[in-house]
């Protein structure tokens, strides 16, 4: 199954446990946890691989508390992934979910576009991890979400290893990875 906890913080739709910094607004999850519990569970029962759309921390919270439910031995997948929680991280580095990122779109904004800045808290910009995900052992694979983004692997790649907070960025051969052996895993 393929699911949607949120939208976009361009969009002001990605679900922050924090208000928006420009209209002091937050926007809630798509889904109910028990409604998301559900359909988790009966996809994850009948076999299926759940790739889920998550970016603010409360869409992954909501989907991570979900997965954790499930038993299948399946590798679930979170599109995104971008704003996660330190416990978030460790619960998805625990039960072996893959990621899968788009860091060339964060490459972007913070050269050119500036939404974060404008849109975002300081405390949520600061979730903005990649390293922290590698380091923890987590499967990140490459993704353009295209049409949002080019169909360029080398933008996403330039985005892992010059990423948003500097601090977070991982070596080229790292960021080769996740567009190979990652995703073959």
């Amino acid at each position: 199954g393929d699911w949607e906890m949120d939208g976009a913080s361009g969009a002001h739709s990605a679900a922050f446990s924090l208000p928006y910094r420009d209209t002091g607004l937050a926007s809630p999850c798509y889904y109910s946890q028990e409604l998301v519990d559900e359909k988790v569970r009966t996809a994850s029962d009948m076999g299926f691989q759940i790739a889920c759309h998550a970016i603010g921390d409360n869409a992954v919270d909501r989907i991570v508390t979900a997965l954790r439910k499930t038993q299948s031995g399946v590798r679930h997948r979170i599109e995104h992934c971008e704003f996660a929680s330190d416990e978030a991280i460790d619960r998805i580095a625990k039960n072996g979910y893959a990621i899968m990122a788009q860091p060339g779109y964060s490459w972007i904004d913070k050269r050119f576009l500036h939404t974060y800045d404008q849109y975002l808290p300081d405390e949520m910009i600061n979730r903005l991890k990649f390293r922290s995900f590698v380091e923890k052992g987590i499967c990140i694979c490459g993704s353009t979400d295209s049409p949002v983004q080019e169909l360029d692997p080398w933008q996403q790649m330039m985005g892992m290893t010059q990423f948003y907070n500097e601090d977070e960025s991982i070596s080229p051969f790292e960021a080769f990875r996740c567009y190979t052996a990652n995703p073959a895993r």
